[in-house]
């Protein structure tokens, strides 16, 4: 790297620190997940409260007190009841007025961040400690991880511990696909990042490898297409950008069909692109991808690299600083289509957007 750009970086690190601060403590209100419906949209804030919006004119029907149960999890069963996840136990949500009745109350207080459903209708939970049935109570945490940049120590004859590659790690993003298989990836920012999946039909953690140097790797998340192929986007800002999305398609390597670096701007102080969450879209048949510049679509390819990737609009979204690296975070933490097909998205502190083709319009 040349001196003059290392310079020009290290010195505008703090400033663009300090602004994305600044920034965060000025925004409303930030969702950790969301979930829709055929007439409502619904949110839980960081605070755990929750929040609804009617889906067509996007007005906000429904907002709890924060000071009622902190909720951590919400999801969507293959009948379209909704589910609260909290320490402890499972809601089911009355759609009619949002009230909520206990379902299942966990036989340990754990903290319960995702609930998916298998095409069987099957509940399984991603806990503080791993993948989880509740109803046989029964739980998986032994994982094996292809190396990375970090190092995980388990402890044995009480007194020591010693370096493992068989352990879990608490998911930043996560996805149960069409043949029952949870997948979860989390970055450690500049030390790599982990894929970690499970088998719910046979009820088994499963080795991910596909050629991926998880060194290099930073998830930030994982879909499948109409071919039940499936996509793991993957960026980080450390100094500068980077981005890359993978196929993992039944071959025995995953294969880069996305490489920012392949767009830098050479006329630009900053190269590549911060690539972000993505999503399939069942009718256009293409990927949309969030990034640093904007939100991307492009055509599925059958062999090879996107091809025909085009800006279409580019939000004004608030960063957060990267505690694991140089950099910011992605503003945008989640990508996906609601039913009438319009792009939908969680950011990290400006709300939820819904893009209609024309403009965004954020839920707070």
């Amino acid at each position: 790297m040349p001196m003059n750009r290392l310079l020009y970086i290290l010195l505008i690190t703090p400033l663009l620190f300090a602004r994305a601060q600044n920034k965060a403590s000025d925004s409303l209100v930030a969702y950790t997940a969301f979930v829709s419906d055929d007439t409502t949209i619904y949110g839980i804030t960081n605070k755990g409260a929750l929040s609804a919006w009617n889906v067509k004119t996007l007005e906000k029907v429904y907002a709890s007190a924060d000071s009622t149960l902190h909720y951590t999890a919400l999801a969507k069963d293959r009948n379209n009841t909704i589910y609260l996840g909290s320490t402890g136990r499972i809601d089911t949500l009355n759609r009619k007025d949002f009230s909520a009745s206990p379902l299942i109350k966990l036989k340990k207080n754990y903290g319960v961040s995702h609930i998916f459903f298998t095409s069987q209708n099957k509940m399984y939970l991603i806990i503080s400690g791993g993948i989880y049935n509740p109803l046989k109570n029964k739980g998986w945490s032994n994982f094996k991880n292809k190396p990375s940049g970090m190092v995980v120590k388990k402890r044995f004859l009480y007194f020591f511990r010693k370096k493992t590659n068989s352990y879990f790690t608490q998911p930043g993003y996560a996805f149960i696909d069409s043949n029952d298989r949870i997948w979860m990836g989390a970055s450690y920012g500049e030390f790599g990042g982990v894929l970690n999946a499970f088998d719910t039909q046979q009820e088994k953690p499963l080795f991910v490898d596909y050629g991926l140097n998880f060194g290099s790797i930073y998830p930030n998340s994982i879909f499948e297409d109409a071919d039940k192929k499936i996509y793991i986007t993957s960026g980080l800002q450390h100094f500068m950008n980077s981005g890359e999305i993978f196929k993992i398609d039944g071959k025995k390597d995953a294969s880069q069909i996305y490489n920012s670096s392949d767009y830098e701007d050479k006329e630009q102080m900053f190269d590549g692109i911060f690539i972000g969450p993505g999503a399939y879209n069942t009718t256009e048949h293409k990927l949309y991808f969030a990034s640093s510049n904007g939100f991307y679509r492009a055509s599925v390819p059958k062999d090879g690299k996107l091809t025909d990737v085009e800006l279409l609009f580019s939000p004004q979204l608030t960063a957060l600083r990267e505690n694991l690296a140089i950099g910011m975070q992605m503003a945008v933490k989640e990508v996906t289509f609601l039913p009438d097909n319009r792009l939908i998205f969680r950011t990290a502190a400006n709300g939820i957007g819904v893009y209609n083709g024309k403009e965004v319009i954020m839920l707070r």
